[in-house]
């Protein structure tokens, strides 16, 4: 008997808030950018991209060394996504949405990179999606 697919319930994932701010700047640089396509947009985006890396930055370093500590019996608790610190603000966000974050940060840096209209039509169409999807 063929069952018809059935999309997957969002599910709540746990994202340090300091990554979940720098996805909401890197939307708010999409959203100016797209109004006029400026020089001065661009490097506005360019920065809130960077703002995302250096968050990914100190959540690997972080995670670099709780595993050094593993050696020493040090046993890690649940974590979230970004985390950068062992106490860190937790925001709960759908797993959906958040894949569309990560989607557009892609599209941005596409765009970062070469300007090109093609990457400007893809940064739009991520762009979409995401004020589609309900915070």
């Amino acid at each position: 008997m063929h069952r018809p697919y059935r999309e997957q319930p969002d599910t709540t994932l746990d994202v340090d808030h300091a990554l979940v701010a720098a996805l909401e700047g890197v939307e708010h640089a999409v959203r100016n950018y797209l109004v006029d396509l400026s020089a001065s947009g661009l490097t506005a985006l360019e920065r809130s991209l960077n703002e995302v890396d250096d968050v990914a930055a100190a959540s690997d370093q972080w995670a670099q060394s709780l595993a050094s500590l593993g050696g020493w019996g040090f046993v890690s608790r649940d974590s979230a996504i970004g985390q950068t610190s062992s106490t860190p603000i937790v925001d709960h966000e759908g797993s959906s949405l958040f894949q569309l974050q990560v989607t557009l940060v892609h599209a941005a840096k596409a765009v970062v990179e070469k300007p090109t209209p093609k990457a400007v039509d893809g940064l739009r169409a991520a762009w979409s999606q995401v004020q589609n999807k309900d915070h």
